[in-house]
């Protein structure tokens, strides 16, 4: 009885706990689509110092749009980016850097920079 016992319980703890998902982007996925998003950047501790509320609007690569939210202005900046498989390159403007896939579905996305401070953006789908 406790060699049937020992025999389930290696058989069940063992998984595939090693494998790891390809989170990607797909070449003109992002095309003439719309995010609301939010910008959260972390201090030294890994608390939140700030968060910015936006817009993104993604146009052919390389042209993608930024709508500052919390302006009452609700200021539209230009920026240039590029992908490449789980990283997003903005080249310029508000939300520059390298920006690492964490989390993506069709309706979000979470990416990560390090600006030189973690960084997120959390992207939810509009259209």
């Amino acid at each position: 009885m406790f060699c049937l016992c020992c025999s389930l319980v290696i058989m069940t703890s063992c998984g595939d706990d090693d494998s790891v998902e390809d989170i990607s982007f797909v070449k003109g996925e992002l095309y003439q689509t719309t995010w609301s998003g939010q910008q959260v950047y972390y201090d030294n501790q890994g608390n939140v110092k700030a968060v910015d509320h936006f817009y993104l609007e993604f146009q052919k690569e390389p042209t993608a749009y930024y709508i500052q939210t919390d302006e009452e202005d609700n200021q539209r900046k230009s920026f240039t980016y590029k992908i490449e498989g789980k990283m997003l390159y903005a080249v310029d403007g508000v939300i520059f850097g390298h920006w690492t896939i964490l989390e993506k579905t069709k309706n979000k996305m979470t990416m990560q920079a390090f600006k030189p401070k973690k960084c997120l953006v959390v992207l939810n789908r509009i259209s």
